[in-house]
């Protein structure tokens, strides 16, 4: 049995690779397009990083410095519930 996440909460500046290029792997998956809800959690908050996200690909753009924990919790149970 397969087993894939409901949702990946993803900050994009990781060691190994960038989380847009993790997001395109991601849905380019053999099997199709995956269906897991993806939260962008980051501190870079500049158009430039947005924009190498597509609205198709995402649920939400977070920016770290932004956010208490309060709003984090409530916008994946938001997330998870659409």
């Amino acid at each position: 049995m397969e087993s894939r996440p409901d949702l990946i909460l993803l900050d994009i500046m990781t060691h190994s690779l960038h989380g847009a290029v993790f997001i395109q792997r991601l849905r380019d998956l053999p099997e199709g397009k995956n269906d897991s809800k993806v939260i962008v959690f980051t501190n870079l908050d500049n158009d430039i990083s947005k924009s190498k996200f597509s609205k198709d690909d995402i649920s939400a753009y977070l920016v770290k410095a932004e956010m208490s924990l309060d709003q984090v919790v409530k916008k994946v149970s938001e997330v998870l519930s659409s």
